[in-house]
């Protein structure tokens, strides 16, 4: 009971703070827009460049998760975020990310080249495959929180995921659960609204309208969820579910 009453309680405030925070900071939904536009020039001059065009692309990305985890490092910390902050944060995470994927990148290739082999030779070789996958994603699923919340090395940032997910199972892994499904489902028929109106003939618009309305309409909904995520990350990283209701119980 004590673990359902942590988790309603903690995902409430965490809810109230998540909205409070999406309408104090408008620009996020349109934070998608330069993130577009650096990308499609990079793959534009990345297309006749051969093994090199793929670092640039590497890099690029890189850059783009870094100055989107700055983003809402900014709007998780109270701050108000504007368009114009976005060319101080392409560089801040850039070294760690980059590290990080490929030390991923290399640990799926050595997979590929050693464990597929040998467990395409076993029975449910493709389902222990799968679990092992879908292991390592729930393990290092805080990943992001943890780059731009924590000042650690990249194995450390690895060892923290681990030991976060281990300590906070329940707590962190039930809310994205919930959010991811609930936001998938809003999504779902939000779209179908969309299109259903601009599909109308009095609404009749042209593909690249349509295509930045739903640009902004899905940075909303990813933005949502990266502050929550960040959110609940940032109690559950800092507190016990004892020291939660401790707290709780003094308030009162």
């Amino acid at each position: 009971m004590d673990i359902i009453k942590d988790l309603f309680v903690t995902n409430k405030k965490v809810l109230k703070k998540t909205i409070k925070k999406m309408f104090n900071n408008p620009a996020i939904f349109l934070v998608g827009v330069p993130y577009l536009i650096i990308m499609y020039i990079g793959l534009k001059l990345a297309s006749n460049m051969s093994i090199f065009g793929g670092i640039i692309i590497f890099l690029l990305e890189s850059a783009v998760v870094s100055s989107y985890l700055y983003v809402i490092n900014e709007i998780i910390s109270n701050k108000i975020f504007e368009l114009s902050d976005l060319k101080y944060s392409f560089s801040i995470y850039l070294r760690k990310i980059y590290v990080l994927l490929l030390i991923l990148y290399l640990f799926n290739f050595g997979m590929s080249l050693f464990v597929f082999p040998l467990l395409s030779l076993i029975p449910f070789g493709k389902i222990i495959l799968i679990l092992c996958y879908f292991a390592l994603f729930i393990l290092f699923n805080p990943l992001l929180e943890i780059i731009y919340q924590f000042n650690l090395t990249e194995v450390d940032s690895l060892k923290f995921s681990i030991n976060f997910v281990k300590n906070n199972f329940f707590s962190w892994l039930i809310p994205n659960v919930i959010l991811i499904g609930t936001i998938t489902v809003v999504v779902y028929y939000f779209t179908n609204l969309v299109l259903t109106i601009v599909n109308t003939p009095l609404y009749n618009v042209n593909f690249a309208l349509k295509f930045v309305i739903f640009l902004i309409l899905g940075q909303g909904f990813i933005g949502t969820i990266m502050i929550y995520r960040g959110e609940l990350f940032d109690i559950l990283s800092n507190t016990t579910r004892k020291k939660r209701l401790f707290n709780r119980l003094n308030d009162k």
